[in-house]
């Protein structure tokens, strides 16, 4: 879901049981061609700053299995709504710091044991159950010339 600065649920973001933790998504900065910055909201916005913390901790703790990063992230949220899990938060507000200092004490003790299936905290939203995958995407047609290439250039502020 997305957040407001004051923690509040932003007034677009759906809420239903596949909400499973939250992450700021209103009025976000971010870089736009020409070396500038707007603001943008969305939960497109919000979306990555959730990624980014399990970024941030699968870095920090390779040995970590993904669901225990997840589950960490979980066990750790701080409460934006009800108690425990609800529609509008789901288990709350995406906080690195804690799920950081919940990792320390190691990756079973702060996600569960790795296990398949997920521990049930794992599965996405509420109670999601997964489903069969879906078909491959039909593949892209082959480049029309092998001469051709692409470039991408990054800058950053500094």
């Amino acid at each position: 879901a997305s957040l407001t600065s004051s923690g509040s649920r932003s007034s677009f973001s759906q809420y239903n049981d596949q909400v499973e933790i939250s992450g700021p998504g209103s009025a976000v900065k971010s870089t736009v061609p020409g070396n500038n910055y707007d603001t943008y909201s969305g939960t497109s916005m919000a979306c990555p700053h959730v990624a980014g913390v399990a970024a941030l901790l699968w870095s920090h703790f390779p040995e970590c299995k993904n669901n225990q990063i997840r589950n960490a992230m979980i066990y750790s949220a701080v409460e934006s709504g009800s108690a425990g899990w609800d529609a509008y938060y789901g288990w709350g507000r995406v906080n690195a710091g804690n799920a950081y200092e919940l990792l320390k004490q190691g990756c079973e003790f702060a996600g569960g044991p790795y296990s398949d299936p997920l521990h049930d905290l794992a599965l996405g939203g509420k109670d999601q159950v997964p489903s069969p995958p879906t078909p491959a995407p039909t593949p892209a047609p082959p480049c029309p010339s092998a001469q051709e290439r692409f470039e991408v250039q990054i800058q950053t502020d500094n």
